[in-house]
């Protein structure tokens, strides 16, 4: 599962009242506000549509895919670095 991190909870400086109510919904508050109740109207039409909901979950499936075989990459390139490095010194 992916997780994306927001703050909604800021207290710096004025906040548009519909960026606020935008940020209280994402924070799990009801939709409030017709900005905010037509987003909440699109996620839950998307959630309810079956074709978008498998393009999404492929898609999730192939970047988590992507960051593993990069994340792997990384490691072993670490590991050569290393090899390199104490070979030489």
């Amino acid at each position: 599962m992916t997780s994306l991190k927001h703050a909604t909870k800021g207290t710096i400086g004025e906040v548009d009242e519909d960026i606020g109510k935008f940020l209280a919904y994402v924070d799990g508050k009801a939709a409030e506000g017709e900005f905010t109740q037509d987003i909440a109207a699109e996620v839950e039409r998307i959630k309810q549509h079956n074709e978008t909901r498998v393009e999404y979950m492929t898609l999730m499936m192939e970047l988590k895919e992507q960051r593993r075989e990069g994340m792997e990459e990384g490691i072993n390139k670490g590991r050569v670095d290393t090899i390199i490095e104490v070979s030489t010194s």
